[in-house]
């Protein structure tokens, strides 16, 4: 079982359009999570599953942006709290610091469009938030992230039932194509950091 089973499981005693907006307002699963299982275990319509997704992912948004100073500030006050959210500042400044200073609406589009575990709308606003992006400003940025990412799910998961549903030869190809998208994914990171250097 792994450490995220008894969250799912409380989850699914609900309604599925309601379990499917509470899954994508988890910073663990957001649209990426919510998705396969609203359209694969509730068996909702892709549309109803893209849209309660989307709901749920910006339900905590105005929340952080709104939120993150007074929060940060209280429990900064505290040694072990502290120690939490200097950890969680420091890894979103080295994540986002240098794109979103330099592109600031375009990066932070593109940062919560990418469907990645570390990426995602709750680490957007915290970068809009770090950055001080003006909140209408933020949340269009991160609502429009949001609507891409959902797309790019929705549009990944049939095509992986399609591929899956047709072959053996589907499976390993949707593998293979998933490793092809992490590796230029990752190269593409890794030039943009070797260009930032370079500056």
């Amino acid at each position: 079982m792994t450490i995220t089973q008894p969250v799912l499981d409380i989850l699914l005693i609900f309604p599925g359009w309601l379990s499917t907006m509470m899954i994508a307002m988890l910073p663990i699963f957001e649209l990426r999570g919510s998705i396969p299982v609203a359209i694969g275990v509730f068996k909702l319509p892709w549309w109803e599953s893209y849209i309660y997704s989307v709901i749920g992912n910006m339900v905590p948004v105005p929340f952080i942006l709104l939120l993150s100073d007074p929060v940060v500030r209280f429990f900064s006050r505290f040694k072990y709290s502290k120690k939490f959210f200097d950890y969680i500042l420091e890894k979103t400044r080295k994540r986002t610091g240098k794109k979103i200073e330099r592109y600031e609406s375009l990066a932070l589009v593109l940062f919560v469009a990418i469907p990645l575990p570390v990426t995602g709308a709750w680490t957007g606003a915290i970068a809009a938030w770090l950055f001080e992006i003006e909140f209408k400003k933020a949340m269009a940025c991160v609502f429009l992230g949001v609507l891409i990412a959902g797309a790019v799910v929705t549009a990944a998961y049939h095509s992986a039932r399609f591929l899956l549903d047709y072959s053996m030869l589907g499976f390993v190809g949707t593998i293979i194509l998933l490793i092809i998208f992490y590796i230029v994914y990752r190269l593409l990171i890794k030039r943009n950091n070797g260009m930032d250097h370079d500056k």
